[in-house]
């Protein structure tokens, strides 16, 4: 009969309409392919891809994913860097229910091969450049039925990746899915245990990213005469970092488009100017690289409009070389970490050279208390340890119920990092709670030796760890990086110390090295220095 709607029509109505209630990453990009389908959404090297061309990629992959047999709650294992491909098997996992496990690239092939095994990973997608660890791990991968080459040459019991997702309809997967599912399982570094695999849904992220819009919408622009320009953002941070994962969910949200690319300063600078790329976010390691870089001058960053940074301490001086590298660029910084889905404090920029040394306040949707070792909230400028609650909030450990329940005590998630709090709500962070040192009784904060150390002119880096001593518990030794061309002794830095410290809080062990071991973030691997003398330094659990 003409005007009648058939009874599956009615069921797919319905599916429309549950789906759309839903905070989920697959329907926030089936979203902006219906809303804006030509509008650029990924630039990869060569590659310009439309929202609608990816939505109906990552639809044939998905759809590839149930023909291989992934179900809703397998995990698949990632282990490349930066591309396009990434960003595809992100959103084809989460539309059928799967979860990602993006592996630290850095890591050595003994670690990977952990990770895929505690994770369970049912399928692991790479990029040739590890094909050699992956033939080395194989066998050691009990759990993982499929392989599949996103780049190079196929063969053996490797298939490519675009003869994979050629096997998938460009429609999407009638799968039904609630957005408290966990579609992310990124692991944390681990001390003297194995690494945790932290559990996030796409509520956890789509909501963070956008507590993010919301704060930055109220950090005031550098220079509000500019003219306005499309806002474009270079992913750099990796994709196997919780901050880069979020990075790729808040462009998605904003309808940003994403430069993909690896951190190489050269080629950084060719992109800004190519493509006017207006977002950037650097530790500041990277950031000194880029604006120690014999080319910076020759190329045009005026099109940068924010200049982000975080994962380590930053000093005003940086803060103000950047603001004079990039005249138009406004200070953006961010804190948190993986269990929170990346963020938890944001420093806007109108705070960001006047309170020197904060990290910024809590996100508007974080509840927090900075506590002492019983739960009681401490004063003012008192230490203590910040605890969370919020929606950013996962899941918990993957296979972990101890840590999980450890981390949740009281009622409260423990992030470990010790900070105080002024009178404007601004936060501090004064160290880990896993890295300060105790001395005669007396609690010293590597943060606050580190901070004094880089501000002497001879020195670039500084790491303080805590070393067994017979007499007082732990003694302070500094690692030390001078600045290229300087000499230094080990007396002469202690002096400096003592001159501008507590004795007690002195070094009493200098080592200098031509570099500080770094994560693929630019955090400093304080667990590497530790087992570099293991008889003097064991690992902290």
């Amino acid at each position: 009969m003409k005007g009648m709607i058939s009874m599956e029509r009615i069921g797919d109505f319905a599916f429309e309409v549950e789906m759309s209630r839903q905070l989920l990453l697959g329907e926030m990009l089936a979203r902006n392919a219906r809303k804006c389908p030509d509008v650029e959404g990924v630039i990869f090297k060569d590659r310009r891809i439309t929202y609608r061309e990816l939505d109906e990629r990552v639809n044939r992959l998905a759809n590839g994913l149930l023909r291989a047999g992934i179900r809703m709650g397998d995990s698949i294992g990632l282990i490349m860097e930066n591309r396009r491909e990434m960003l595809e098997i992100f959103f084809a996992a989460a539309k059928v229910g799967a979860v990602n496990v993006p592996v630290n690239t850095r890591l050595s092939p003994r670690e990977m091969a952990y990770i895929l095994n505690n994770a369970d990973a049912k399928l692991l997608l790479f990029s040739g450049r590890f094909s050699e660890t992956i033939a080395r791990i194989k066998c050691e991968l009990p759990s993982v039925g499929a392989y599949v080459l996103v780049d190079g040459q196929v063969g053996g019991t490797f298939q490519g990746y675009e003869n994979f997702l050629a096997t998938g309809l460009p429609i999407r997967p009638d799968v039904r899915l609630q957005d408290d599912q966990v579609v992310f399982i990124i692991y944390t570094a681990g001390t003297t245990g194995k690494p945790k695999g932290a559990m996030l849904t796409h509520k956890n992220l789509i909501v963070n990213a956008m507590a993010i819009m919301q704060e930055t919408s109220l950090s005031l622009p550098r220079r509000a005469e500019l003219p306005f320009l499309v806002q474009k953002v270079m992913s750099i941070t990796p994709f196997f970092h919780i901050a880069g994962v979020l990075g790729i969910v808040k462009n998605m949200v904003t309808l940003t488009p994403m430069v993909i690319m690896e951190f190489d300063p050269l080629e950084l600078l060719k992109m800004i100017e190519r493509e006017r790329v207006t977002f950037l976010f650097l530790v500041p390691a990277m950031w000194h690289m880029v604006m120690d870089h014999p080319d910076f001058k020759k190329y045009d960053v005026s099109s940068l409009r924010t200049a982000a940074y975080g994962a380590d301490r930053i000093q005003n001086d940086t803060k103000k070389r950047i603001l004079e590298a990039f005249p138009n660029a406004a200070l953006y910084e961010a804190f948190g970490q993986t269990e929170m889905t990346a963020n938890t404090v944001l420093m806007k920029h109108q705070d960001a050279l006047r309170k020197d040394g904060s990290v910024g306040r809590p996100l508007f949707n974080v509840e927090f208390r900075v506590v002492d070792d019983e739960m009681n909230d401490v004063s003012v400028g008192e230490v203590g340890e910040i605890v969370y609650r919020g929606p950013g909030l996962f899941k918990g450990y993957y296979k972990n119920p101890k840590e999980t329940e450890k981390a949740f005590e009281g009622g409260w998630f423990h992030s470990g990092d010790l900070v105080r709090q002024d009178s404007e709500g601004f936060i501090y962070v004064v160290d880990r709670e896993k890295d300060m040192i105790i001395s005669g009784g007396e609690n010293i904060y590597s943060a606050e030796i580190e901070a004094l150390l880089v501000t002497h002119p001879k020195i670039k880096e500084a790491a303080i760890i805590g070393v067994p001593d017979p007499k007082w518990g732990e003694a302070v030794k500094a690692f030390v990086v001078l600045e290229p061309g300087r000499e230094a002794t080990a007396e002469e830095i202690v002096q400096f110390c003592l001159e501008n410290l507590a004795r007690f809080k002195r070094p009493k062990f200098v080592e200098f090295l031509p570099c500080l071991p770094r994560s693929a973030t630019g955090k400093i691997l304080k667990r590497e220095l530790r087992i570099r003398q293991p008889h003097l330094c064991p690992p902290r659990a």
